[in-house]
């Protein structure tokens, strides 16, 4: 039996699905889906992840 608990001091990675598009963070966070992308191409969105061409942005990452 493997033992599944994440090592201390680390948390389990959260699930993809959790993610937002950019279209649905610049829904939630009240801006444009540009500016989303702006922000995305200069690093000040922390927690976002790029597979090929789609972006998975963490809704609660902050904003530099």
């Amino acid at each position: 039996v493997r033992n599944t608990k994440p090592p201390m001091g680390k948390s389990p990675a959260r699930p993809l699905a959790w993610r937002m598009s950019p279209e649905e963070y610049a829904e939630y966070m009240g801006v444009s889906r540009t500016t989303v992308y702006r922000m995305l191409k200069t690093g000040r969105i922390v927690d976002a992840l790029k597979f090929g061409s789609q972006w998975r942005i963490n809704p609660d990452s902050p904003v530099r």
